[in-house]
């Protein structure tokens, strides 16, 4: 009973829930002016900050180097943590008032586009970054598949998403305060490690994370080499 507001089928391994967004141009513009995912991140800056740091220190001590593409990003934390670092960074996002904030107080580039349609060269960057945006996504697969043509060989891919079989998740049902209606895909380790498999990456990492903030819910996160 707990699971009716979740629509409980498998699309190519992806638990996926019931929307109302039919194609491609649709989905753009619910994204298109949206600010709220800007405006949250940006209340938790230093957390965020301080996470996406530790992020690319990980990647980079696995061996990992620019230049970074993020999918879906947002506020642009991690392109600022990525430029920090010395690399280049480049940014997908959406939603224009993001891109915009992007733009102008990153000096990032960004483009407006999902990844199956921005002008990305092949093998150009030696990370993608995915953070709580697969699960936002059409194809998740076409996305991975994507980013594995992008990816320079031995790049890497990190992913953070939520899980649907954390314990807080498994114990709240569908109460769990990162159910929203524009999250197309959830996954399980075995779901997102299949999808990984089959889009050409091996995981090599995976970790199931607490809660670091309230509009940072627990998620599991898994660090891949093409």
């Amino acid at each position: 009973q707990a699971e009716d507001g979740i629509r409980d089928k498998l699309v190519t391994g992806v638990q996926t829930c019931a929307l109302p967004i039919s194609d491609a141009e649709e989905y753009e513009a619910v994204y298109e002016e949206t600010d709220s995912y800007c405006e949250e991140l940006l209340r938790g800056e230093d957390i965020f900050k301080r996470r996406d740091a530790d992020v690319l220190e990980e990647l980079a001590t696995s061996g990992a180097s620019g230049p970074l593409l993020d999918v879906g990003a947002g506020a642009g934390i991690i392109l600022a943590a990525a430029r920090d670092r010395g690399w280049d960074a480049v940014g997908l996002e959406l939603a224009r008032p993001a891109a915009e904030h992007i733009r102008e107080e990153i000096g990032a580039t960004v483009h407006e586009q999902p990844i199956e349609r921005a002008p990305l060269a092949v093998n150009s960057f030696g990370v993608v970054t995915l953070s709580h945006s697969l699960e936002h996504v059409l194809d998740p697969g076409e996305t991975l598949r994507k980013a594995a043509m992008v990816l320079r060989p031995g790049g890497f891919v990190h992913i953070a998403v939520p899980n649907w079989k954390s314990a807080k998740r498994l114990a709240a049902g569908i109460r769990i305060p990162w159910i929203f209606p524009e999250h197309i895909s959830y996954f399980t380790r075995k779901s997102l490690g299949d999808l990984l498999s089959r889009s050409g990456f091996d995981p090599i990492r995976w970790q199931n994370l607490p809660l670091a903030c309230d509009i940072d819910y627990r998620f599991g996160l898994v660090m891949a080499e093409r």
